[in-house]
């Protein structure tokens, strides 16, 4: 896409109050940059990417169903250390817009 068109779609994403974590996400799927070597990240960073509307990063059982449901994959290097890949978490979020906490794993 042309930049000038992803620059429109950020603004209109922004105006209508989409996180800013959520804007660099969509601009990299616009771009097409999404596809990428995986990336792993700690599940902290996970939760944080996936957070709430007010900031907040969401809960560790919330990313455990979303594993559980399939929605999501974890790579597990040791039974303490468990990765996720970066462009699969954003991939989620930019999908399912609308998963929040409150929702159940069913209605995403």
């Amino acid at each position: 896409m042309q930049t000038a068109i992803i620059d429109a779609i950020a603004t209109m994403a922004e105006a209508n109050g989409l996180p800013p974590e959520s804007v660099k996400v969509l601009r990299k799927v616009c771009s097409g940059k999404h596809n990428e070597k995986p990336i792993p990240i700690t599940g902290k960073e996970a939760r944080e990417i996936l957070g709430r509307a007010d900031g907040r990063a969401v809960s560790r059982p919330y990313l455990k169903s979303l594993v559980k449901a399939g929605k999501l994959q974890q790579f597990r290097l040791s039974s303490r250390k468990i990765r996720y890949d970066k462009n699969e978490v954003e991939n989620l979020l930019i999908n399912n817009g609308e998963l929040t906490p409150e929702r159940s794993i069913e209605n995403a």
